[in-house]
């Protein structure tokens, strides 16, 4: 009797109730395939392929292939592809992002980012190029060469930093020197866009619009 209670006890403190579905915690170490499941704490160190997973933390060493899947947090240390997803509070990634039909409250991504049929609630952070399609933004703030927007939304302001280049393209060949461009095609921008650095490009394709100020950058013929 004694054990067990003491089994039992260790269950409850294992599994967590989470509107009525029985979470548990886990761990995979190597490829690993999962679907229809539910846990309060997922880590995988290695790639993975997710169907329909309902995970409240979850912390992903390696590729990640996500699909039908709703997340609280979701941090990935490798590239990234989900789908039909959603992240409940914030996707934090590391690596190349591709994302299709999916919703975030923050996004943080330190690499390239493809986002296409999705919506971001919050802050999107992005230290890489992004190619949005049809996507609704709040505020984003990106550190990139090449800004790509098409039939999106930003409902907040538009921060585009610096790109540190070489010393020696600036002392010896200012001329290659890339600037900073953002390319917008029937994109709408309801608050500022701002280049951290002077001489920013902006290329206004079709219906594209932005209706706060411009700092740091100049409207030029599009691209």
């Amino acid at each position: 009797m004694k054990k067990f209670l003491l089994k039992f006890v260790l269950f409850l403190g294992y599994a967590v109730m989470n509107n009525g579905i029985d979470r548990s915690s886990a761990s995979y170490n190597g490829s690993t395939h999962l679907q229809n499941q539910s846990f309060s704490m997922l880590t995988v160190n290695g790639s993975s392929h997710l169907l329909n997973i309902d995970a409240l933390d979850t912390i992903v060493r390696g590729a990640l292939n996500a699909n039908k899947c709703k997340f609280k947090t979701l941090q990935v240390f490798g590239g990234v592809s989900l789908e039909e997803s959603i992240i409940l509070e914030e996707l934090h990634v590391n690596g190349g992002c591709h994302v299709n039909q999916s919703e975030f409250k923050h996004v943080t991504i330190n690499g390239g980012f493809h986002v296409e049929c999705s919506k971001v609630k919050g802050k999107t952070i992005i230290n890489g190029g992004i190619h949005g399609i049809h996507t609704e933004f709040k505020d984003i703030i990106i550190c990139a060469s090449e800004i790509v927007l098409d039939c999106c939304k930003i409902f907040g302001s538009l921060t585009i930093k610096e790109v540190e280049q070489s010393w020696y393209c600036f002392a010896i060949f200012p001329v290659f020197c890339k600037k900073q461009e953002l390319k917008l095609t029937d994109t709408i921008v309801d608050g500022d866009v701002v280049f951290e650095k002077k001489d920013g490009l902006i290329y206004l394709n079709g219906k594209s619009k932005i209706k706060g100020k411009i700092v740091n950058g100049k409207v030029v013929t599009s691209k």
